[in-house]
């Protein structure tokens, strides 16, 4: 299994670095972490990848 990679961005830089954080969720596909402190503090997704969370979340990852 593949790691995903972490990308944190302080959350400070959201509204500076939005379209740039936008593309890099779009591009990756993975998480990125919004930081507070310098501690994860929110997570951005991809709909994709939060589709595939719920997936696996739900118990339907097998199922057909």
């Amino acid at each position: 299994r593949k790691k995903m990679s972490e990308t944190m961005i302080p959350l400070a830089d959201l509204q500076d670095k939005f379209d740039d954080i936008l593309k890099i969720v779009d591009e990756t596909n993975e998480p990125v972490f919004l930081t507070k402190d310098g501690v994860p503090d929110l997570v951005l997704l991809s709909m994709e990848a939060y589709k595939k969370l719920r997936f696996f979340d739900l118990g339907l990852f097998g199922t057909k």
